[in-house]
């Protein structure tokens, strides 16, 4: 599952409850190539890797102009997309995600049902 920030600050995740409860194991994916975190070949392109959630802040979402000069060079240092993967026994109908953002907790229910 993709996510972006669209704020100003960073964001920090703390934890993803899927369809309510814990999940077995949960990856906050990056891409610093054009590859975004959902569907296949992640693990197949060199440019993304996956970390424990606490490990990296969210940036937010460059601007539009900067994207665009960013993928017409190639760039491979900065971090251009992310996104959730979980792993566990059960098919992923809600994910709670729970995340500080300027010091303040909030919490994000999201139907990955719909398309």
């Amino acid at each position: 599952m993709e996510i972006e920030n669209n704020g100003f600050a960073n964001l920090k995740l703390k934890d993803v409850l899927v369809n309510g409860f814990k999940a077995e194991k949960v990856e906050l994916g990056v891409s610093r190539s054009n590859h975004m975190i959902a569907g296949g070949g992640l693990d197949e392109d060199r440019y993304i890797t996956f970390h424990k959630l606490s490990e990296l802040e969210i940036q937010p979402v460059l601007p539009l102009d900067e994207q665009r000069k960013l993928y017409q060079k190639g760039d491979k240092k900065i971090i251009k997309h992310y996104g959730l993967r979980v792993f566990g026994n059960e098919v992923p109908k809600t994910l709670n995600i729970k995340y500080t953002y300027l010091g303040i907790p909030y919490s994000l229910e999201v139907d990955v049902t719909e398309s």
